[in-house]
């Protein structure tokens, strides 16, 4: 019996080749005048097929570039996921992304992610909209509820590393693990469990499968898959949230904030339930496979580089003995970790984590680098070029977390996003890192069990390593 999966892209793929063929003979494309060289395509599906492929396989920075190459500019066209698309990069780009506010940009493929993250998303909201729901949301990640998870990061970084002790483990697959529950606790004071892990295999399903044709009503297609994995999330986040009002029990967790904002008094800054799960579902998404794949590289590089390894050690080494009669870490402590933070900011350079592309929509036609990119058309900037310019970066492909003690240029790195949509979850995202570091570096010694492979593959929403990372570690005895 045939894949039921299969089957759906099958037929997915006929309905695509007969509305393309429909397009070919009753509409003729119109190219504005001014807009950059490129191509659109096939008709109607465009180059989608291609870039999916090249995302997959090597990551869409490889389809950009083949592009650039093919056309001899830094800026160019296509048509990805059923509109025309202008893919352009560098400082001027997150120039633009970051000081445009909401005058001409909005945000892109509006469809497709409101199908997986709902229509009151942060991601998704334009204006006031956005300004008011951002205010409570940030709100919810203030500093109280931050250091209220420093404690139970460190208890889960220890259970974590003490289940590897004694077996080779893949690290990007473990940490994974590590941060979906430390996600769950911070937004819902869920522990792990196999109920947490049940959420879990549901949300990498979410992940997987949410990049690719927005066919939503083929059963068996990937993306109906995503959206099968995205309802029983909802319902279960409905179930914690209706839980939690019933029970009228007060956690120092996200959750608690979104439903009661503190000092907030105003009608109109009081979410709804649907605008709760929407963002409690996006906040899971943005924190997962980013940190995971950014902690792996880590681990990765600090074993690759025996020297800037012991420069990690002597600084945690250094926040231990000042901590021995305060016990556990503090906030002030992460905060002084301030050559761990440096090797954070490479290795997310490294990675081109954040996202490998930010993509929007122009409102209205913007002039950038001698071409105009016309109203309605979505705009991919490409995080990942600028990440190794070498006009920028020197020896851009050298693991140096040195290069953070100079100031680096305005508008260039962005792993958390830039403007008025940076990741409201950053300083989280830092501090489950350092507390896990610290945790590592302290307690144990690793190695990888393989020769180093560059070799990697897509996930659906991050670049990661094919082979998993797999290491062995050992405790150390003092």
């Amino acid at each position: 019996m045939m894949d039921n999966v299969f089957i759906g892209q099958l037929i997915g793929a006929g309905l695509v080749l007969i509305c393309s063929l429909l397009w070919l003979f009753l509409i003729r494309v119109k190219i504005p005048k001014g807009v950059p060289p490129g191509s659109f395509g096939w008709p109607l599906l465009g180059e989608t097929i291609e870039y999916l492929n090249y995302r997959y396989k090597s990551g869409a920075a490889a389809f950009f570039n083949e592009r650039r190459k093919r056309y001899g500019v830094d800026v160019f066209r296509t048509h990805i996921f059923f509109c025309p698309t202008v893919v352009i990069a560098g400082a001027d780009a997150h120039k633009l992304l970051q000081n445009d506010g909401y005058r001409t940009l909005t945000f892109g493929h509006s469809q497709m992610m409101r199908d997986l993250f709902g229509e009151t998303s942060l991601l998704l909201t334009e204006g006031d909209q956005h300004k008011r729901m951002r205010k409570v949301i940030l709100g919810s990640m203030n500093l109280k509820v931050l250091k209220s998870q420093i404690p139970i990061l460190e208890g889960l970084s220890i259970e974590t590393l003490k289940s590897w002790e004694g077996a080779e483990v893949l690290a990007y697959d473990e940490l994974a693990k590590f941060t979906f529950y430390s996600i769950m606790g911070l937004l819902l004071s869920l522990k792990p469990s196999p109920y947490t892990e049940t959420l879990r295999q549901d949300f990498q399903i979410l992940a997987k499968y949410g990049v690719s044709l927005p066919l939503k009503n083929i059963p068996g297609s990937s993306f109906n898959r995503a959206l099968q994995a995205r309802k029983r999330l909802v319902d279960e986040i409905k179930k914690v949230v209706e839980d939690r009002r019933k029970d009228g029990n007060a956690s120092e967790d996200v959750l608690n904030y979104l439903m009661q904002p503190k000092g907030i008094s105003r009608s109109d800054l009081h979410l709804s339930d649907e605008e709760i799960i929407d963002n409690v579902l996006f906040f899971i998404f943005a924190g997962y496979e980013t940190t995971s794949t950014a902690l792996a590289k880590i681990i990765q590089l600090l074993s690759d580089h025996p020297h800037e390894q012991n420069l990690v050690k002597a600084e945690h080494q250094r926040v231990q003995q000042e901590l021995e009669d305060e016990g556990c870490l503090t906030w002030e402590k992460l905060k002084s970790m301030h050559y761990t933070s440096m090797v954070i900011n490479e290795a997310l350079r490294l990675s081109h984590l954040g996202t490998e592309v930010f993509l929007r929509t122009s409102k209205e036609d913007i002039a950038f680098h001698g071409y105009t990119i016309p109203r309605g058309w979505n705009i991919i900037i490409d995080k990942a070029t600028t990440d190794i310019n070498p006009d920028i970066f020197e020896e851009p492909l050298k693991f140096n977390p040195d290069r953070f003690q100079k100031n680096i240029p305005p508008y260039v790195l962005i792993p958390f996003g830039s403007g008025t949509r940076i990741c409201a979850g950053m300083e989280f995202a830092n501090i489950e890192m350092l507390v896990f570091i610290h945790t590592l570096v302290k307690n144990y010694s690793w190695r990888l069990t393989q020769e180093h492979n560059d070799e990697m593959e897509f996930t659906g929403v991050v670049e990661k390593p094919k082979n998993g990372i797999p290491i062995l570690i050992q405790k150390l005895h003092f």
